[in-house]
């Protein structure tokens, strides 16, 4: 499965004077005003499985240049059968880029909903070449910027690492840490209730002080139905007992 999109007008921005590095004590400066020398279009296919990423820069995103994209991810897998997630924009759906989708009956394409795109996995990946390469660049030139950003997707590729959702993240951090996961668990260690005192299961997400009350409600247990402090004599916090 290939999360496929396009990031456009990615401009070679190029600051007035040099940059001034971070120092101890001291964040990096940058001067408000810059050249700009031109923009770029960065197309990218992120397969899920794996995190590998397939790059392309072009000067334009029409539909040719999206076409063309189209041949690099054929020629980068050849026998695969390929799943597509890509939005509605108009360049996805020309007659020419149906034609040749119809010409290779192994390509899969789903789009995603209207106003959904944020649903494709590569608008991630576009958020962190975006914060790690592009706003904290310094470029003199759009060849400058795409060569730039063809380094990084190398090096992302070097280190990548499987892509998941929100809903699997956990199932992901088990596969990719299992060692660290392990150490987490050791964390928490199991407690014994004091004599007397009821057992309180697990609550998910929250380390929860449960009130005990010492006294009556005076008749307002209507105003708290979750818990039993209403208008106590006393309350008395108790911590969160695992079994």
């Amino acid at each position: 499965m290939l999360s496929v999109d396009e990031k456009s007008q990615i401009q070679a921005l190029d600051r007035t004077a040099p940059l001034l590095p971070m120092r101890m004590g001291d964040a990096e400066k940058r001067t408000h005003d810059y050249h700009r020398h031109g923009t770029s279009t960065l197309f990218a296919a992120l397969e899920a499985a794996t995190g590998q990423v397939t790059g392309a820069v072009k000067p334009r995103h029409r539909w040719q240049e999206f076409l063309s994209f189209l041949r690099q991810i054929n020629r980068a897998y050849p026998d695969q059968e390929l799943h597509l997630v890509m939005d509605n924009d108009a360049t996805h759906k020309t007659a020419e880029v149906r034609q040749w989708l119809d010409e290779h009956p192994r390509f899969h394409v789903h789009f995603t909903p209207t106003s959904g795109s944020w649903l494709s996995l590569v608008e991630v990946w576009f958020g962190i070449i975006d914060r790690q390469a592009i706003k904290s660049g310094v470029f003199t030139s759009v060849k400058d910027l795409n060569a730039k950003i063809r380094a990084f997707i190398t090096g992302w590729n070097k280190r990548k690492h499987p892509s998941c959702g929100q809903r699997h993240q956990s199932r992901c951090w088990k596969k990719r840490n299992p060692k660290q996961l392990q150490k987490r668990d050791t964390r928490y260690r199991k407690i014994a209730p004091p004599a007397g005192d009821q057992v309180i299961p697990p609550v998910a997400r929250s380390m929860v002080r449960r009130p005990v009350v010492a006294g009556g409600c005076n008749g307002d247990e209507n105003l708290y139905p979750n818990t039993q402090m209403c208008n106590a004599d006393a309350v008395v916090f108790r911590p969160l007992v695992f079994t």
